[in-house]
């Protein structure tokens, strides 16, 4: 098993001292000084950190100077053995809600078989990345995470004019952005980033050529309207600081992962919740997904879904026994996706797991591998 520390997934994390001093480097305020990567507490030995700008003005492709923040991004790198000099691919994993870069444990040799670099993410609030409380969590800002972050791996591994090759896997709830990230990436007025061009400031660093949606939602989140309001606010943040220990995540996996968790399983989302201000992060989240739905319009978002196969290729991977998010859903975006004209060319492919399970990454693990290895292009 992975190791957090020295302990692995055991409640004794969390009395280390480099516990403590993990909780103070996630609570940054907005105008703290960047640290050094060295410096920084590593939960893993492959740990790594990055700060990156919170905040996008989307409607004007440019970062958003009025509410600048920098927030910290934890993120881990896998490599092959394999030389990357020549058109190195690489696979970013994005998780889903409640989960961490732990999610996708089993599947990173598979992966590597597939790819030269594997690099898995936390959003924050999750895992081991920011905890910064007020936040905008919204579809738009994720994906410029993503990119900043793709951005400097793909600058760290660039030989050359080779421009780098990326796959995005995500997972359940990551899918509602990840389009967003496909469509940012291919519209010609976001190049006035210039740390996201090579230096003849022509050609971009990287360009993302397949998509992997697993158990997804792809449409608007349907938050409740209670939430706009500031005494709902309080008592969700109320009520989630008593029920989110490991009798209610236990129950909360039971109905994803369709069988109990195991102790491993279980601990490795309740520690990063032991995070100070998981909470109030988790609110925001929530809050912004309730203010995406209000913002970002459903035609905007057909109309991002209805050209997805012309920038990328797309796989959409559905698991039968999901019991998060709806097969009608799931159904909805495969119709969009195969009306598509460039689809009939080979670009989108539809993977039905039958007996699968929401987190299937972590539960069908043999049946997801052999899905990696044998039939993932």
């Amino acid at each position: 098993m992975e190791s957090l520390f020295i302990h692995g997934y055991e409640e004794e994390a969390k009395n280390t001292t480099e516990w403590q001093q993990l909780n103070k480097q996630l609570i940054t305020p907005y105008n703290a000084e960047v640290v050094e990567e060295e410096n920084y507490v590593k939960p893993f030995s492959n740990s790594r950190f990055l700060w990156v700008d919170s905040d996008l003005d989307y409607v004007n492709g440019m970062v958003s100077t009025s509410s600048l923040k920098k927030i910290i991004l934890h993120y881990r790198i896998w490599k092959s053995d394999r030389n990357t000099e020549t058109n190195p691919r690489v696979v970013l994993l994005v998780h889903g809600v409640g989960s961490s870069t732990a999610g996708w444990r089993h599947c990173i040799d598979s992966l590597l078989e597939k790819y030269e670099m594997v690099v898995a993410m936390d959003l924050p609030g999750f895992g081991f990345s920011s905890r910064t409380i007020g936040l905008s969590h919204s579809r738009w800002n994720r994906a410029f995470w993503c990119i900043q972050l793709m951005n400097q791996i793909s600058k760290s591994i660039l030989v050359a004019e080779t421009q780098i090759l990326w796959t995005i896997f995500s997972h359940s709830m990551s899918c509602l952005f990840c389009p967003c990230l496909i469509w940012m990436v291919n519209q010609k007025e976001w190049t006035n980033f210039e740390n996201y061009l090579t230096d003849s400031n022509s050609k971009r660093f990287f360009q993302i050529d397949h998509l992997i949606m697993a158990s997804g939602t792809y449409f608007q989140s349907n938050l409740s309207e209670m939430l706009s309001y500031s005494v709902v606010q309080s008592i969700t943040r109320m009520t989630l600081r008593m029920i989110m220990g490991k009798t209610a995540m236990s129950f909360i996996l039971k109905s994803s992962f369709n069988r109990n968790p195991t102790n491993e399983e279980l601990l490795s989302y309740t520690i990063p919740i032991g995070i100070q201000n998981s909470i109030d992060c988790f609110v925001d989240i929530l809050i912004s997904f309730k203010a995406d739905d209000e913002q970002f319009s459903m035609e905007k978002h057909l109309e991002i879904l209805n050209q997805l196969t012309k920038w990328c290729r797309v796989t959409q991977i559905v698991a039968k026994l999901d019991n998060v998010h709806s097969m009608e859903e799931a159904l909805k975006f495969k119709t969009i996706l195969e009306s598509q004209e460039s689809s009939k060319n080979g670009k989108f492919v539809y993977k039905l797991f039958e007996n699968a399970s929401h987190c299937l990454m972590e539960t069908e693990i043999d049946d997801f591998n052999n899905f990696i290895s044998n039939e993932l292009q």
